[in-house]
């Protein structure tokens, strides 16, 4: 039976109406654009600033997206909006197509990793309301998912070489959250020593 005796579940929980107002805003922001703006904006970190407020008036760059920088951003998008790039976008039928063409233009853009690939299409995605399958693993979040590895609650076998995992490879009391939830728990729960 896997112990729990060095996760702060307390702290995770505190801190998940907090990700999920984030979330919720995220969501209701891209759902508010054009396609074509989402795309754009997405690829660029435009985040809305406030999550309590719907307005939108005001929004930001991604802090993920700040070792990168605004002129890589701005690289990604035009190559996204590109009319081949974009046709497939507009056909994309899941998170998983928009992220197969992300990572293909991160591929493409010196500076545009993992981690920016996963952030735009997770961000286009939020446009037709559609969620990753699995979790996916760059930076933070495979930091997180490491620790949960070396204290024995996620078998190595299923972290090997992978970059996104079943939902189910997790301990019990993450399992209940979508995997865009756990990604993002994972990166902030690394980085405040919650795990």
């Amino acid at each position: 039976m896997l112990s729990y005796k060095t996760m702060n579940t307390q702290a995770i929980l505190s801190y998940l109406p907090q990700a999920q107002r984030h979330y919720d805003a995220l969501r209701a922001y891209y759902q508010n654009l054009s396609f074509r703006e989402a795309v754009d904006n997405a690829a660029r970190g435009r985040i809305p600033l406030n999550s309590s407020n719907c307005s939108f008036a005001a929004t930001g760059f991604d802090g993920h997206q700040h070792r990168i920088g605004h002129d890589k951003c701005r690289e990604g998008a035009e190559a996204l909006l590109e009319t081949e790039i974009f046709q497939r976008l507009e056909r994309a039928q899941s998170f998983e197509d928009i992220m197969d063409i992300t990572n293909e233009v991160a591929g493409r853009i010196e500076r545009l990793g993992p981690l920016w690939s996963y952030d735009t299409a997770l961000r286009i995605a939020l446009h037709r309301d559609w969620h990753p399958r699995n979790v996916y693993l760059q930076t933070g979040a495979r930091g997180g998912a490491n620790i949960l590895r070396d204290q024995g609650l996620i078998s190595p076998m299923e972290l090997r070489g992978r970059r996104h995992v079943s939902r189910s490879a997790f301990p019990t009391f993450l399992q209940q959250y979508e995997p865009y939830m756990i990604e993002h728990l994972l990166c902030v729960a690394k980085r405040e020593n919650w795990l």
